[in-house]
């Protein structure tokens, strides 16, 4: 797509549907396995293995095509296709954004996998930051559609999010984090948010969905996704606001906080 588009042109409607389609599929089966850590899932998508006769995992697959996706977003030629799958792209990206089982049990096991993690100048690669960039990318070429595609997708997952709680479900959180994660890849150059106030406003973001996330009975990793947040947009608050978010992220450097919780408040305060 990126080296050939020209050659491409007359059957690139079919490579991107074909994409698409291995996406939806891809997604479902990822989720499954390597973001809850179930058993094997009855889908339709058969293993196969590569050149040299290993097993390709979900996680490799999952890579492959996203940066297939991030090609397409970014090719000039593909543009009219991609324009129109915008928002259920977004979606797909953010379900590929969530905290995988085998993350959780790294962090858990060592505090510094999960600082790695949230240093915006570590080196580390994974199907998540990928889907991050993906988000990036479709704000950066498709400029207020695709603003509007990854926030309306966020608005979706936090409302499912919500649903799984009231559900009674242990993981309802993961969407709630993953969703928050997508709103800092995309504000990642927060001064370019001045143009953009009528699409999202960091002030509300804060008070209504991370700032009740911050609080001491939620989930380690969404509350230090919430600091983290509180952290990326502290000069877009107004005083009143960016006082209670010091103040959320001062009663998280307690001692009864989970260290990761701890050291995010402490990043957030600096």
């Amino acid at each position: 797509i990126e080296v050939y588009p020209r050659l491409l042109s007359s059957c690139m409607a079919e490579i991107i549907r074909a994409l698409w389609q291995a996406l939806a599929t891809t997604v479902e089966v990822y989720e499954h396995l390597v973001v809850h850590g179930a058993g094997p899932v009855e889908l339709d998508i058969d293993p196969a293995d590569d050149v040299d006769g290993d097993r390709i995992s979900v996680d490799a697959l999952a890579w492959e095509l996203m940066e297939c996706v991030r090609e397409a977003v970014s090719c000039q030629r593909a543009r009219k296709i991609v324009r129109a799958e915008l928002r259920p792209l977004a979606f797909a990206q953010i379900r590929f954004m969530q905290v995988t089982t085998e993350q959780l049990e790294a962090w858990a096991a060592d505090v510094n996998a999960y600082i790695a993690h949230e240093d915006e100048g570590s080196f580390e690669t994974s199907v998540r930051i990928l889907a991050a960039e993906v988000v990036s990318e479709m704000c950066e070429s498709f400029e207020e559609e695709g603003w509007n595609a990854v926030l309306a997708a966020v608005m979706c997952h936090l409302e499912g999010a919500e649903q799984e709680r009231l559900a009674g479900r242990e993981t309802w959180w993961l969407r709630r984090e993953a969703s928050m994660f997508a709103v800092t890849a995309i504000c990642a150059d927060v001064d370019a948010l001045d143009g953009l106030g009528h699409i999202f406003s960091p002030s509300r973001f804060i008070r209504e969905v991370v700032l009740p996330d911050a609080a001491a009975d939620k989930p380690p990793v969404l509350r230090g996704r919430a600091l983290h947040c509180i952290s990326a947009f502290a000069s877009q608050l107004e005083a009143e606001l960016a006082g209670a978010a010091f103040q959320a992220a001062a009663l998280s450097l307690s001692d009864k906080a989970p260290l990761p919780v701890r050291m995010t408040a402490a990043r957030a305060i600096g």
